[in-house]
């Protein structure tokens, strides 16, 4: 995994990140809340950060699993769900999601948040590639990331295979390493994936001056 100290010194200094991503709620909607026992179905959070996501998950009676590089915020995470979600159930731990620490065929879903977007793209692979071995058969993956075109793209110093080390942006303060996804490179990242459904969001910044677009990409493993 390519982690950028960077992360470590934004979750030390800003409370960053108290709210969960209204798309992730919605693919669990669809795809969770008509289970009647909430408690049996285990979901990952590839990059959980100080917890949000977490936080409503656990709310809502899901079995949750974190991960995250930064040892400040998996304390801040393990902190928020045990001052704020009554007998909780999972594990939050500090780890590299280039090699998920849990057996094969263990998760219901698995979620990154723009997380695996400040990875190589040849470690990306790998990252879904994990994550496909440790879902369950029909397990489904929800993975929200930058898009090209995207303000930041080309700014800075190229890292790598579409990666940039970004000076302008929404990630100018936040981590020196992003990788932007064109629509064709999806197919080689979730290649292990069947039923690959895409949808594209966007929205302008400073008065329509800059565009963000990302990619919210909904796959499955095969039976």
């Amino acid at each position: 995994m390519t982690w950028d100290k960077s992360w470590e010194k934004v979750y030390k200094k800003r409370g960053w990140g108290e709210y969960p991503n209204e798309e992730l709620i919605k693919f669990i909607a669809r795809n969770f809340y008509s289970v009647s026992n909430r408690s049996k179905i285990k979901i990952l959070e590839l990059g959980c950060g100080p917890g949000p996501n977490m936080w409503y998950l656990a709310r809502e009676k899901f079995e949750v699993h974190g991960i995250d590089g930064s040892i400040t915020a998996i304390k801040k995470c393990i902190k928020k769900l045990n001052k704020e979600v009554k007998n909780w159930k999972g594990n939050i731990q500090v780890g590299d999601i280039i090699k998920i620490p849990y057996p094969d065929n263990y998760f219901d879903a698995v979620v990154d948040l723009e997380a695996v977007t400040h990875n190589s793209f040849e470690d990306s692979i790998k990252i879904y590639s994990e994550s496909h071995r440790v879902l369950k058969t029909q397990g489904k993956i929800f993975s929200r990331t930058f898009a090209n075109g995207t303000w930041g793209e080309s700014t800075g110093k190229k890292l790598g295979k579409y990666s940039w080390s970004v000076n302008a942006g929404p990630m100018k303060n936040h981590c020196n390493f992003v990788r932007f996804t064109t629509k064709g490179q999806i197919k080689i990242l979730f290649k292990k994936f069947i039923k690959i459904d895409v949808e594209k969001i966007s929205f302008s910044l400073k008065n329509q001056k800059y565009k963000i677009n990302e990619w919210l990409i909904y796959a499955q493993k095969s039976k």
